[in-house]
């Protein structure tokens, strides 16, 4: 009020001050007795001001009658605006995204302050459209955002930027409807705790289909192919503005169709139940498929331009402990196997030091099962298992027991179906088979004992014995392949029938770990 009534008064020379007097105007020809600028109606020295004004502003843009969006780099001419409005910095703003979606009807003004086009204009928000990759649907109603994916919401903010780094999240509240504090200092974490909000409200899968090798750097990723569950920013979003949500592959007798305009929060609900722990995020009752060409897991997450499927990819390092790997396949090839329709899944949100330290103690801390053929094609080979114990470390992607940090992994066996095998070894193998034929079900028990922790680690294979001819043995071809991390002396191999399996188990001195019992 001071500066309108004072002409000398030094906020007239500021940049702002021409915005707020045309504003002023502009709404006065409009009938209206009050306006809103943001650079001056909120007292940024108030942190609880700014906090509630920042949580509230997409409400505030949505309930306006109307807004002004002055276009200061836009020299506009009728015939040029197509090519001129798409280069405006406003669309290049994070704040503005929201200020775009949210109002209902938008005057948009060139550097002169010459009216040059309307939101509720079909030109002109077809050409926003285009600009912006936001549904036509969306900018003549904003509820409509409820039924979008997550990744297609996150992918309108990536090539948007904003002066502070923790505004690059609060910028989007109003868009995922969040509210959250803020804590400005934090940086990047802002992002990370806007993502752990929108997980909170739904189970959309899609918040995770950011990673892909078309959006990442190869220095962001380590040489293994781990990487953050969580994105670092909306920019790693940019390839997911046409992300469709997807039900995951099942078998054929199964129908599957996509899912269709319903809210994505209900859409996904019918599928999975996820929440974050102090262990990580908790995936509960999943179906994960197998993917044996990259030794993961994979999770179907959505298509992005139709045949373009997303999926989350994990790697088993423990006891329901999964990791984030970047697969360089675009999707898992080979028939679709689902492993266990009820396994609880722990993913860690990013892989610091301690989590690289468990990720190196993983390499050498494990026990392979192979194939009892070279060549043997491995969804078949896994059609044969029938039971593996400890079946929490059983890492069926790779036909790896898989070891925690001190974790006492000393004796375990598999269980197979001995019809199925004998037919694809009878098949397969030329000549002579190398294990001896099994009609019926046969156990193959395992058994190590241990030596001192100063001892140099065995680094060869679990040489083939027992009920195994000695064929196997001469072609060099290993059942079980231990890592180097395990200081063994006795590696003891046998197989068994399922008469002999119980009296075979309980000789091996299963009791030391509590499993006699089960017997």
């Amino acid at each position: 009020m001071a500066a309108a009534q004072d002409a000398t008064h030094p906020a007239r020379k500021k940049a702002g001050y021409r915005k707020i007097q045309k504003t002023c105007e502009l709404a006065r020809i409009d009938g209206f007795s009050h306006a809103w600028v943001d650079t001056c109606c909120i007292d940024k020295s108030s942190s609880a001001e700014l906090s509630e004004a920042i949580n509230s502003m997409f409400q505030w843009y949505q309930s306006a009658k109307i807004c002004y969006a002055y276009l200061a780099d836009l020299i506009s001419e009728q015939n040029e605006l197509e090519h001129a409005l798409p280069k405006c910095r406003w669309f290049t703003r994070g704040w503005c995204l929201q200020e775009l979606i949210a109002p209902r009807e938008i005057l948009f003004y060139d550097s002169a302050w010459r009216l040059c086009g309307r939101k509720t204009d079909s030109d002109i928000r077809s050409l926003i459209s285009r600009v912006t990759t936001i549904h036509e649907d969306v900018l003549v109603d904003p509820a409509k955002l409820e039924i979008l994916p997550v990744a297609q919401k996150m992918s309108w903010a990536a090539d948007r930027e904003t002066t502070r780094t923790e505004d690059m999240a609060y910028c989007l509240l109003g868009i995922f409807d969040i509210n959250m504090p803020m804590l400005y200092g934090e940086g990047k974490k802002a992002f990370q705790r806007l993502q752990e909000e929108i997980i909170k409200r739904s189970n959309d899968l899609s918040i995770f289909a950011w990673a892909d090798n078309r959006t990442l750097d190869s220095h962001q990723v380590p040489p293994d192919g781990f990487i953050d569950l969580f994105a670092s920013s909306p920019h790693d979003f940019k390839g997911c503005h046409s992300f469709v949500l997807g039900r995951p592959p099942v078998p054929r007798n199964i129908s599957s169709s996509p899912i269709g305009s319903v809210p994505a929060s209900v859409a996904m609900s019918r599928r999975h139940t996820f929440s974050l722990t102090n262990n990580g995020l908790l995936l509960s009752g999943t179906e994960l498929c197998l993917d044996f060409e990259n030794g993961c897991y994979s999770l179907v997450l959505g298509h992005v331009g139709g045949d373009d499927v997303r999926h989350l990819y994990l790697r088993r390092l423990g006891t329901k402990i999964f990791f984030r790997v970047l697969c360089d396949t675009p999707e898992p090839s080979g028939p679709i196997i689902i492993e266990g329709k009820n396994l609880e899944v722990f993913i860690p949100p990013k892989i610091g030091a301690l989590e690289m330290m468990f990720i190196s103690s993983s390499k050498t801390d494990y026990i392979r099962l192979c194939a009892p053929i070279p060549g043997f094609e491995l969804d078949l080979f896994h059609s044969t298992i029938m039971d593996v114990f400890p079946s929490d470390n059983w890492d069926a992607s790779r036909f790896s027991l898989v070891q925690e940090h001190g974790e006492d992994l000393s004796c375990g066996y598999f269980k197979f179906n001995g019809a199925i095998l004998d037919v694809y070894m009878t098949q397969c193998w030329p000549g002579p088979p190398p294990v001896q034929r099994h009609v019926d079900d046969f156990f193959l028990i395992w058994r190590i004992e241990y030596l001192n922790c100063f001892s140099p680690g065995w680094t060869g294979r679990v040489p083939i014995s027992g009920r195994i001819s000695t064929h196997a043995a001469d072609s060099g071809h290993p059942l079980l392949v231990a890592g180097d991390g395990h200081y063994m002396e006795v590696v003891q191999v046998y197989l068994y029938t399922e008469a002999d399996f119980a009296r075979a188990w309980g000789a091996l001195k299963p009791f030391d770990l509590g499993l006699g019992e089960i017997f």
